[in-house]
């Protein structure tokens, strides 16, 4: 958690939201998060929980949507089964994903979130690949292509972007 809030901070973030799936998981990271973000001085604005249940998460995702215009940062610790449906909620709601960064964790090293149809920066691992051997952050479309920039280690956050 602390490189995620870390990297968010050292470029210029400072107030955040975060959308949590409602179960233990989401439990231990809120703490963690809020406890790294009020660490480093920066500020949670908005927490929402949405329901595991896909027909229900829609609601919990507009409230932090409405919320985006006050932050610059939105953690989303889900994994591949919600994360797509998350980010795609967002933006349909108007957030502005060159504008307010998203964060996650780990769980964001899965094929269906992070893998790339094609990699557009030298040095990088061929496709073949797991995400994890990569050595540079990924930088991710809301369309589902993704660019990759440099990381530090695979626990530095993905960056979600349009364009």
């Amino acid at each position: 958690m602390r490189r995620i809030v870390d990297y968010a901070i050292s470029r210029g973030k400072r107030s955040f939201a975060a959308l949590l799936p409602d179960n233990a998981y989401g439990a231990v990271v809120e703490a963690a998060f809020q406890q790294e973000v009020a660490r480093r001085g920066g500020r949670v604005l908005a927490i929402e929980k949405y329901p595991l249940d896909p027909g229900k998460m829609a609601e919990p995702i507009r409230r932090v949507a409405q919320a985006a215009g006050r932050v610059d940062g939105i953690f989303i610790p889900d994994g591949a089964d919600a994360v797509p449906r998350v980010v795609q909620t967002l933006t349909a709601s108007g957030m502005d994903t060159k504008r307010v960064q998203l964060l996650g964790t780990g769980l964001w090293d899965d094929p269906r979130i992070s893998r790339p149809r094609r990699w557009t920066a030298a040095g990088l691992p061929p496709p073949n690949q797991p995400v994890s051997a990569i050595s540079q952050p990924a930088i991710v479309r809301a369309s589902g292509r993704i660019r990759c920039a440099p990381r530090r280690s695979l626990m530095t956050p993905w960056r979600w972007s349009r364009g």
